[in-house]
């Protein structure tokens, strides 16, 4: 299995039958690309996971209840509006737009995936989106993904893609993945049918339903569940992956199929991360030893998502109580005296008592860096989780303060 981070312009290869494009359609205001269409020559499987958050967006309570339950060939894209919070009118809306699409393009409306970012409350504007389709027909292009990555950007500062090659035979299959998202990062993602992270994975493998949903499952529980930025779960929040079924794969390429796509969307995850709304470094929270995996990711999720430990991040403090007292919220029971934090190997807080000064101000030496590690063992249970998080900087509170 060959990998290749395709987030650089141009060279990036498209799985075969699919083809890419973007336009601006007058949504956000101020202009540039922000309409995007993945085409597939032919109906794909599919498998998508969305967000748990009650207050799901208008594209996201399309997809769930309207679309072919097998099959999808088109996918669109806007940025810059969320079609959140607008009831049924923007349910309606959606409907226009998937029609006129479906019309367009020559498919039924069943096969049209729709998907939004962008500020949560305002209606879309529909006329110019319909306005804008036959261009983002004709425009159509294997070679388009870099275009439809950045259409699809709201507060990121750069497109996410990512790429895999699995070989079976003779025959190689491609995987590539495109993603955005920068701020309201907190994924909590259900991968059974049932600011934001949306993540699309297009590949001519051929892979049945029920496989692909549950190797989504198992990588999106690996990847965009472990990362947070502020904490807030999107309306929005999407996965979608759609097979086209070109290149048939024996069973040990499927296996493979499966590690690449945890890969693909791992990559995609961390991308989101690193690119966070002010974000001046990152850091990774693993704990270990705990009862169960469950109670694992509950404390590290705890510990990463603290704003008081993320402002001690950005501030280069190695402030292990504000860590003892997140993992402590949890109410999941430890001892202090097995308990030990590390922070880029440093132990700052072991059998039951802080370090030494000494000690202190090595960690800080660690916390200069870009990505900081922090390990904390709470025992000798078997679970173990790793949650992926980012500072909290005043540039992140200029951002939200007056998000448009």
């Amino acid at each position: 299995m060959d990998s290749r981070n395709a987030g650089g312009r141009g060279g990036i290869p498209a799985p075969e039958g699919f083809r890419f494009s973007a336009t601006s359609a007058g949504i956000r205001r101020r202009g540039g690309r922000d309409f995007g269409l993945i085409l597939a020559d032919r109906p794909c499987v599919y498998a998508a996971a969305y967000t748990r958050n009650v207050a799901k967006a208008a594209p996201v309570l399309w997809d769930l209840t309207r679309l072919d339950k097998a099959r999808v060939q088109a996918v669109l894209v806007n940025s810059g509006n969320a079609n959140a919070g607008t009831g049924e009118e923007g349910l309606k809306d959606c409907a226009r737009i998937a029609t006129a699409a479906a019309r367009e393009l020559g498919m039924p409306t069943r096969r049209i995936f729709l998907a939004s970012t962008g500020k949560i409350g305002s209606r879309l504007p529909v006329d110019r989106i319909l306005r804008a389709l036959p261009g983002l027909k004709a425009e159509a292009d294997p070679r388009g993904v870099d275009r439809f990555s950045r259409a699809i950007l709201t507060t990121d500062t750069r497109p996410k893609l990512e790429h895999r090659t699995v070989h079976c035979g003779g025959r190689s299959a491609g995987l590539l993945g495109v993603a955005k998202g920068a701020g309201m990062i907190a994924p909590r993602l259900a991968a059974v049918p049932h600011a934001t992270m949306l993540a699309f994975a297009m590949t001519d493998a051929r892979v049945e339903q029920p496989e692909l949903q549950r190797a989504l499952a198992q990588a999106v529980e690996r990847s965009f569940n472990r990362i947070t930025v502020d904490g807030d779960m999107s309306t929005n929040d999407t996965v979608l992956v759609l097979a086209s079924g070109r290149v048939a794969l024996d069973r040990a390429a499927a296996a493979r199929f499966n590690d690449a796509l945890e890969e693909v969307l791992v990559s995609l995850a961390k991308q989101i991360v690193a690119d966070g709304e002010g974000v001046t470094r990152c850091f990774t929270v693993a704990v270990e030893g705990a009862r169960s995996g469950e109670d694992a990711q509950i404390q590290a999720r705890a510990v990463a998502q603290s704003l008081l430990v993320k402002t001690a991040v950005h501030g280069g403090d190695p402030n292990w109580g504000r860590m003892l007292a997140a993992l402590g919220s949890t109410l999941i029971p430890f001892s202090l005296e097995k308990l030990r934090i590390l922070i880029g190997g440093v132990a700052v807080f072991s059998g039951g008592r802080g370090c030494s000064e000494v000690m202190l101000a090595k960690a800080r030496g660690h916390l200069r860096a870009r990505e900081v590690p922090v390990r904390i063992s709470v025992g000798s249970g078997p679970g173990h989780a790793t949650i992926y998080s980012t500072d909290l900087s005043r540039r992140y509170v200029a951002i939200n303060a007056h998000y448009d």
